[in-house]
């Protein structure tokens, strides 16, 4: 059978291409959007906005990437100290650092969010408590190993964190795995524990070890 094709049917079907071309690139330019919204535009790290997303999603779907994780909460010490000393720009420069070197010890299952300021978190995928503080111990130098000149650090002469590493029970959710990793670090820094990782199994909290 010959199909003839007048010119009506030529630019019906041109113009369907044209569509289908302008939609595919639409979608592709809000999947760019969307990815930017959710990258800290400073490290590369995911962001905030992206953190929330997932504890959201932990919270109310389950989400698979996450059943059985432990997280690591890193805080850098003393670093509005750093900033007063080197400037704001040598900041940055820091910060970005600090980023690669986590990024660098990380798995590929493993999220790395820029949390703000001077703070991050790693979410480690079906890590155990033991797991998931030798990796934090592995951030931990990684971060030391810079060798970052910090003139306002009371605790060594380069930039280091502080890491607070909590893991527990299936049943506990993402963002109780958060609070307790956070308030494991900011304990352990009020008591003059910084450049440790400090590890809490829930619902076990206790003082800073």
């Amino acid at each position: 059978r010959v199909v003839a094709f007048d010119d009506d049917t030529r630019r019906v079907v041109a113009t369907r291409r044209e569509l289908m071309t302008t939609v595919a690139e639409l979608q592709q330019r809000n999947r760019a959007l969307r990815e930017e919204a959710r990258t800290d535009a400073l490290t590369g790290l995911r962001n905030r906005l992206a953190l929330d997303e997932l504890l959201h999603a932990v919270a109310g779907d389950g989400d698979r990437r996450v059943q059985r994780a432990a997280v690591a909460f890193i805080d850098v010490d003393h670093f509005g100290n750093f900033n007063h000393a080197h400037g704001d720009a040598a900041g940055d420069d820091a910060l970005r650092a600090v980023a690669q070197a986590i990024r660098g010890c990380a798995r590929e299952a493993d999220l790395v969010f820029r949390k703000g300021g001077e703070e991050f978190v790693v979410v480690l995928p079906d890590a155990d408590g033991h797991a998931a503080q030798a990796a934090a111990e592995r951030i931990r130098g990684a971060v030391e190993s810079l060798a970052l000149v910090h003139a306002g650090s009371s605790v060594a002469g380069v930039v280091t964190v502080t890491i607070g590493v909590a893991s527990g029970p299936s049943v506990a959710t993402l963002r109780q795995l958060l609070e307790a990793a956070a308030e494991r670090a900011m304990a352990a820094k009020v008591a003059e524990q910084r450049n440790r990782v400090h590890a809490v199994r829930l619902p076990d909290l206790g003082v800073p070890g």
